[in-house]
Protein backbone atom coordinates (compact mmCIF):
# COMPACT_ATOMS: atom_id res chain seq x y z
CA UNK A 1 0.00 0.00 0.00
CA UNK A 2 2.45 2.63 0.34
CA UNK A 3 4.42 1.75 -2.92
CA UNK A 4 0.72 2.87 -3.90
CA UNK A 5 0.51 5.52 -2.16
CA UNK A 6 4.03 7.38 -3.00
CA UNK A 7 3.48 6.80 -6.78
CA UNK A 8 -0.36 8.49 -6.24
CA UNK A 9 1.84 11.07 -4.12
CA UNK A 10 4.31 11.76 -7.01
CA UNK A 11 1.97 12.05 -9.90
CA UNK A 12 0.13 14.19 -7.87
CA UNK A 13 2.96 16.75 -6.88
CA UNK A 14 5.13 15.76 -10.29
CA UNK A 15 2.31 15.87 -13.14
CA UNK A 16 2.25 18.40 -15.54
CA UNK A 17 -0.16 21.51 -15.79
CA UNK A 18 -2.45 21.76 -18.64
CA UNK A 19 -3.26 25.22 -19.56
CA UNK A 20 -6.50 25.08 -21.98
CA UNK A 21 -8.60 27.76 -23.08
CA UNK A 22 -12.58 26.33 -23.79
CA UNK A 23 -15.96 27.87 -23.96
CA UNK A 24 -15.90 28.58 -20.10
CA UNK A 25 -12.50 30.38 -19.87
CA UNK A 26 -9.25 29.17 -19.13
CA UNK A 27 -8.40 25.52 -17.22
CA UNK A 28 -5.86 24.56 -15.56
CA UNK A 29 -5.18 21.27 -14.87
CA UNK A 30 -3.09 19.14 -12.37
CA UNK A 31 -4.50 17.30 -9.74
CA UNK A 32 -8.43 19.37 -9.56
CA UNK A 33 -7.58 22.06 -11.67
CA UNK A 34 -9.39 25.37 -11.93
CA UNK A 35 -11.08 27.39 -14.31
CA UNK A 36 -10.77 31.18 -14.90
CA UNK A 37 -13.88 32.25 -16.19
CA UNK A 38 -13.51 35.18 -19.35
CA UNK A 39 -16.34 37.22 -17.82
CA UNK A 40 -13.29 37.53 -14.73
CA UNK A 41 -10.42 38.68 -16.77
CA UNK A 42 -9.59 42.20 -16.40
CA UNK A 43 -6.00 42.10 -18.00
CA UNK A 44 -3.26 39.49 -19.46
CA UNK A 45 0.29 40.61 -19.61
CA UNK A 46 3.04 38.39 -21.07
CA UNK A 47 6.69 38.12 -19.43
CA UNK A 48 9.91 36.40 -21.26
CA UNK A 49 10.29 35.07 -17.88
CA UNK A 50 8.32 35.49 -14.79
CA UNK A 51 9.49 38.60 -12.25
CA UNK A 52 11.29 37.11 -8.85
CA UNK A 53 8.71 35.06 -6.74
CA UNK A 54 8.37 34.53 -3.08
CA UNK A 55 6.57 31.91 -1.76
CA UNK A 56 3.86 32.28 1.10
CA UNK A 57 1.66 28.81 0.65
CA UNK A 58 2.68 26.22 -1.96
CA UNK A 59 5.21 24.57 -3.63
CA UNK A 60 8.69 24.92 -5.02
CA UNK A 61 10.29 21.80 -6.78
CA UNK A 62 13.04 22.72 -9.15
CA UNK A 63 11.76 25.40 -12.03
CA UNK A 64 8.07 24.44 -11.19
CA UNK A 65 5.34 26.57 -8.95
CA UNK A 66 1.81 26.10 -7.68
CA UNK A 67 0.53 28.00 -4.95
CA UNK A 68 0.11 31.72 -3.51
CA UNK A 69 3.08 33.74 -4.18
CA UNK A 70 4.55 37.58 -4.16
CA UNK A 71 5.56 38.09 -7.76
CA UNK A 72 7.90 41.28 -8.15
CA UNK A 73 6.34 44.58 -8.57
CA UNK A 74 2.95 42.79 -9.20
CA UNK A 75 1.50 41.77 -5.96
CA UNK A 76 0.30 38.56 -4.33
CA UNK A 77 -1.72 35.97 -6.35
CA UNK A 78 -1.51 32.53 -7.64
CA UNK A 79 1.28 31.03 -9.75
CA UNK A 80 0.38 28.00 -11.57
CA UNK A 81 4.15 27.73 -13.52
CA UNK A 82 5.30 24.63 -14.92
CA UNK A 83 8.56 26.20 -15.73
CA UNK A 84 9.76 29.46 -14.10
CA UNK A 85 12.29 29.79 -16.75
CA UNK A 86 10.06 29.76 -19.98
CA UNK A 87 7.67 33.03 -21.22
CA UNK A 88 4.61 33.67 -18.89
CA UNK A 89 1.44 34.66 -18.69
CA UNK A 90 -0.22 36.66 -15.56
CA UNK A 91 -4.19 36.56 -15.92
CA UNK A 92 -5.58 39.37 -13.88
CA UNK A 93 -8.98 39.35 -12.38
CA UNK A 94 -10.85 41.78 -10.00
CA UNK A 95 -9.60 39.65 -6.97
CA UNK A 96 -6.72 38.08 -7.53
CA UNK A 97 -4.24 36.98 -10.53
CA UNK A 98 -3.07 33.83 -11.95
CA UNK A 99 1.01 33.65 -13.83
CA UNK A 100 0.88 30.27 -16.16
CA UNK A 101 3.89 28.85 -18.43
CA UNK A 102 1.99 27.51 -21.07
CA UNK A 103 4.26 25.65 -23.66
CA UNK A 104 3.87 28.57 -26.21
CA UNK A 105 3.10 31.73 -24.25
CA UNK A 106 2.73 34.26 -27.24
CA UNK A 107 0.36 31.62 -29.28
CA UNK A 108 -1.91 31.02 -26.33
CA UNK A 109 -2.02 34.73 -25.25
CA UNK A 110 -3.07 35.55 -28.91
CA UNK A 111 -5.87 32.84 -28.70
CA UNK A 112 -6.68 34.30 -25.26
CA UNK A 113 -7.04 37.65 -26.53
CA UNK A 114 -9.28 36.27 -29.63
CA UNK A 115 -11.83 34.00 -26.78
CA UNK A 116 -11.48 37.91 -24.68
CA UNK A 117 -12.38 39.86 -27.93
CA UNK A 118 -15.52 37.51 -28.72
CA UNK A 119 -16.79 37.02 -25.29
Amino acid sequence: MAIVGGVLLFSYFMGNYEYLLDDKGVTITRGRGITIPYEEITDVQYFERLPALSMRVGEAIGNRRNGTFTVANVGRGKVYAQDITRPALIIFTEKTFYAITPENAQEFLAQLEEYLANK
